[in-house]
């Protein structure tokens, strides 16, 4: 932003005015000292070896008038960046007084805040080569009120000539608008504003105010944005009550995978209510300020939310990079457990197996249970790892599926709709839990959730056996369990065990 021209469109509005009313004349070589907004007033990037993230910015306000730092923020770009990340930004109402300070350090390392007496701290961290700026309303879109760069830094933050990367023992500090005190010249180059000095202790909102200035300013705390004309007779500026729309960081998903969109950061500066809309740029809608939504085929989209207070809108926009779910045709459902003992809701699972030797990631993918009413879908959203020749175990709790006792299907899918595994299960007993063993589904009494499956013995005290034969299962054998009388096996209610060998006890 040019704050210069800022000034002049500012001042040419009520020059006609100070001729008339004699109230003071305005010196045009001052005009780069006396400044009408906030200012980034000093920039600490490190205290060396081990110290690197030891980082904090200094903000003054050289008006006299207190400011409101709600809706403003910080942001940073990289040497080359061509996008804010945000540093900190301040939701709530947080005053700045009158040639009064605030300060921000990162909590990276976490007791450097403390130690330098931080308003504010969050882990983000400046570095060398970057810029920084002071933005009313959304990363990208806002305002800037003010910037800073330095070293090799080519982003936008950059106001003419800046200064060198400073070292472990230097500061950015602005120099004073005059010798009577405060950090308010702003010439609009980094270079003229500020010096090197690593004599410099950080100042917060506790600081006493620097001196009022008794030179004449027209202090303009808000941005360009929110003022309407001011009057004349009072040259005060009116704030015109425009809100500002936060729709949140680009994000990334995968085809079918439910996408959160939170625009809950969204605020009105007179507290209006607010209503929220949403287009995700595939030619669907949605309405509120948190609401979900599925892609269905990969690319990259662009969702705007759209805020009214009843009488002004603002918007804000956010990427989604939406790419197609992993595959794999290894991954089945081997184990399910439709009426646990006790309560079905707090009991009952699905199982998977990754027959693979590869990890794969399930993010997309689909559970969906059916029932005799109608069907019900789990998606996995974000990472779901499934390690080489192992489980996973899908709660109840988790998926909200509900598995009928009376029987049911449960689907595995790819999405939209490849049925990559599928079981369907009769009557279930009580704790009997539906599995496949030695490639036959069974019931068994031996529930194993996220094991390797084992058929139902009779015999307690065989149960070592049993897990014997799990694993011969696994390498592909023959089972083979040891039973005093073969009468004694008990037979799975649905299904046919096949290539079992009982051999008797001597």
């Amino acid at each position: 932003m040019n704050n210069n021209a800022k000034t002049k469109s500012f001042f040419s509005f009520l020059m006609p005015v100070f001729i008339l009313t004699g109230f003071f004349v305005w010196d045009s070589a001052a005009k780069a000292e006396w400044v009408n907004h906030l200012v980034i007033s000093a920039v600490q990037i490190t205290e060396g070896a081990g110290k690197t993230n030891h980082d904090f910015i200094e903000i003054y306000n050289p008006t006299n008038i207190a400011v409101n730092l709600k809706g403003y923020r910080l942001v940073k770009r990289t040497k080359t960046g061509t996008s804010d990340s945000s540093v900190k930004s301040w939701t709530e109402d947080t005053i700045i007084k009158a040639h009064g300070w605030r300060l921000w350090a990162s909590s990276e390392e976490g007791s450097f805040p403390t130690s330098v007496g931080a308003d504010d701290f969050t882990t983000q961290v400046i570095s060398a080569d970057n810029g920084i700026a002071i933005r009313f309303g959304a990363v990208d879109t806002g305002e800037v009120i003010d910037s800073v760069a330095w070293g090799a830094a080519e982003n936008i933050f950059k106001e003419g000539q800046i200064p060198t990367n400073p070292t472990a023992s230097e500061k950015l500090i602005r120099k004073p608008a005059t010798s009577e005190g405060g950090n308010g010249e702003d010439a609009n180059n980094n270079l003229i504003d500020f010096i090197v000095s690593s004599n410099f202790t950080p100042r917060n909102s506790a600081t006493a105010v620097a001196p009022v200035l008794e030179n004449p300013q027209i202090s303009d705390p808000v941005p360009d944005s929110a003022l309407s004309p001011a009057t004349p007779s009072t040259f005060v500026g009116t704030i015109k009550n425009v809100p500002t729309a936060e729709a949140g960081a680009d994000k990334a998903a995968v085809v079918g995978e439910l996408v959160e969109f939170d625009g809950s950061d969204s605020f009105d500066l007179a507290g209006k209510e607010l209503t929220y809309g949403w287009t995700f740029g595939d030619g669907a809608t949605a309405r509120g300020a948190a609401v979900s939504h599925a892609y269905q085929l990969a690319g990259q989209y662009s969702a705007t939310l759209k805020i009214d207070n009843g009488g002004s809108v603002a918007e804000d926009s956010l990427t989604i990079k939406i790419s197609e779910p992993e595959f794999s045709d290894k991954i089945i459902i081997s184990e399910v457990l439709p009426n646990p003992a006790g309560a079905d809701k707090d009991g009952e699972w699905i199982e998977l197996a990754n027959l693979s030797g590869k990890k794969i990631n399930l993010r997309g993918w689909i559970l969906e249970a059916k029932t005799k009413t109608g069907a019900k879908r789990y998606i996995f959203s974000g990472d779901n790892f499934i390690e080489p020749n192992r489980h996973l175990l899908v709660k109840r709790s988790q998926s909200n599926l509900v598995l009928a006792n009376t029987g049911g299907e449960v689907n595995l899918l790819l999405p939209p709709d490849k049925n990559l595994s599928k079981v369907s299960y009769g009557e279930a007993k009580e704790g009997k839990s539906y599995a496949l063993i030695n490639n036959n589904w069974q019931w068994t009494g031996i529930p194993t959730p996220g094991k390797e499956n084992i058929p139902e013995v009779a015999d307690p005290l065989r149960l070592s056996e049993a897990s014997k034969t799990a694993k011969s299962a696994a390498e592909g054998k023959n089972i083979v369990a040891a039973a005093t009388d073969s009468s004694n096996i008990i037979l799975p209610e649905s299904g046919t065990i096949a290539d079992e060998e009982f051999s008797s006890a001597p």
